[in-house]
């Protein structure tokens, strides 16, 4: 989608961008893609560790993988 191709391409120029990461991953956990979310979600974990919004997307992404099984 041109949504999709506009947020990689900014992740591409921004690699450590919370914003860019952050509606990366919104954009795939509302799409029900989850596992390209949690690599988002775990970034924001990773580069913004006092952030505490990578790990809450992480733990509602689990919640929704367990919940679809």
């Amino acid at each position: 989608s041109k949504a999709e191709s506009s947020l990689l391409k900014a992740k591409s120029l921004l690699p450590i961008e919370f914003d860019v990461l952050y509606a990366l991953a919104d954009f795939y956990i509302k799409r029900e893609k989850y596992q390209d979310a949690l690599k988002y979600a775990e970034e924001l974990k990773i580069y913004f560790p006092s952030n505490p919004a990578g790990e809450q997307l992480r733990k509602y992404i689990e919640g929704k993988v367990i919940r679809s099984r």
